[in-house]
């Protein structure tokens, strides 16, 4: 999750996200994405299933990918990692 006046410099390769704030590099979601009403993505979009709502804002492409199991598997086993880490 990214608040309404959160921010990350840099890529974001994830299963899921909800983004609600500005992300200044590429994201990844292979499962699904929500970009709330204030969210600004100034890069490349990756995603599998999109929520866009009334105001959000993407400045770079948006692509559409099949998330294979495999892949879907390692990006929740790298996140499940970066939890721990931060705990």
């Amino acid at each position: 999750r990214i608040a309404d006046k959160g921010v990350v410099e840099g890529d974001i390769r994830v299963p899921s996200a909800v983004i609600n704030g500005l992300v200044q590099g590429d994201v990844v979601c292979v499962k699904h994405i929500e970009l709330a009403s204030k969210a600004i993505v100034v890069g490349d979009l990756h995603y599998n299933l999109i929520e866009m709502v009334l105001g959000s804002e993407v400045n770079g492409k948006l692509m559409h990918i099949n998330a294979s199991k495999p892949e879907m598997e390692r990006l929740e086993q790298d996140q499940s990692r970066l939890s721990v880490a931060q705990d």
